[in-house]
């Protein structure tokens, strides 16, 4: 299974990468991705759950005394709804953010690795 472009057979390519788009990674066993989508799912869910939750104790002005300004409201507010919605592709097998944080640290520690090479 292929994260990328959902190709769901088990064969690889003789250079080890996916049938369907040719990238060698994140490509395996359609049983081992799939419980990694459902992990990543329960991750990003809880952790949204947690921002949306610190933003609504934000605006509800919990912390008596302080008052806090519109920016951390906004950054909690978004980061929690783009996790809780990438947690739920992440069920229905899109997993769009799982994609998005491979390729971001996949290039990074590329990089890192490589450090002649840009």
């Amino acid at each position: 299974m292929c994260m990328f472009c959902s190709s769901r057979a088990n064969a690889k390519l003789p250079t080890g990468g996916c049938p369907g788009c040719g990238t060698a990674w994140p490509y395996g066993e359609v049983r081992a991705l799939r419980a990694l989508q459902i992990i990543s799912g329960f991750v990003f869910i809880t952790l949204g759950g947690f921002c949306l939750y610190f933003s609504a104790l934000v605006l509800k002005d919990f912390f008596p005394g302080h008052k806090m300004p519109w920016g951390p409201f906004a950054v909690l507010l978004g980061v929690g709804t783009i996790f809780l919605v990438g947690g739920l592709s992440s069920f229905f097998g899109k997993s769009w953010l799982f994609r998005v944080l491979l390729i971001f640290f996949g290039v990074v520690l590329r990089r890192r690795r490589d450090p002649g090479q840009v």
